[in-house]
């Protein structure tokens, strides 16, 4: 629950998201998202050999502390892999320790927080039957709305995965093709 506009926390709130005269970020755009999975192996069978990323490195750590400063863990442990499909990288982790606190089930497209990730495709239809193919699971059948042919579904770890396809420009643009970034 937020804190109210009168209290102190609210105002330390409110203060953090007021515009200032200070400097903007210069934000280049999003190189990557993290995901924290249970089984590194099965993240790669969907998210490689699925959904076609590519894997550009991998690795594991344990009892590193700038790892755990970063993270803001302690005595961390895991492995990693970032994976790329055109110009979108996610970063998989999978940790040894601490152990990962239970999921109560997987998250509605309403919880707080990241909801879900978007990828761009060119055939919504066509990648929707795909991967009914392979047993994933959609919330429906492909939907248009807004110039977007689009389908929400799930990962192999209940994280909501969106498939959209630009059918015409509008609020949604289409993406630069590959290679011209």
């Amino acid at each position: 629950m937020l804190p109210s506009a009168g209290s102190a926390k609210g105002n330390e709130m409110q203060r953090a998201v007021s515009p200032s005269s200070e400097p903007r970020i210069a934000v280049n755009g999003i190189h990557h998202v993290a995901l924290s999975v249970p089984d590194m192996d099965i993240a790669r069978r969907f998210y490689v050999g699925i959904l076609g990323f590519e894997e550009i490195s991998s690795g594991a750590w344990t009892d590193i502390p700038e790892m755990d400063r970063i993270i803001g863990l302690r005595g961390s442990a895991g492995k990693s892999a970032m994976i790329r499909a055109a110009n979108t990288y996610i970063e998989l982790f999978e940790y040894s320790s601490p152990a990962p606190p239970p999921r109560s089930g997987p998250p509605e497209a309403n919880t707080l927080g990241y909801t879900h990730i978007c990828f761009d495709v060119s055939d919504a239809d066509a990648t929707y039957e795909q991967l009914r193919e392979h047993g994933f699971s959609f919330m429906s059948e492909p939907q248009s709305r807004a110039g977007v042919r689009t389908v929400y579904g799930r990962d192999p770890f209940g994280n909501i995965i969106e498939f959209q396809q630009i059918m015409t420009e509008g609020i949604v643009r289409r993406l630069p093709p590959t290679g011209t970034q």
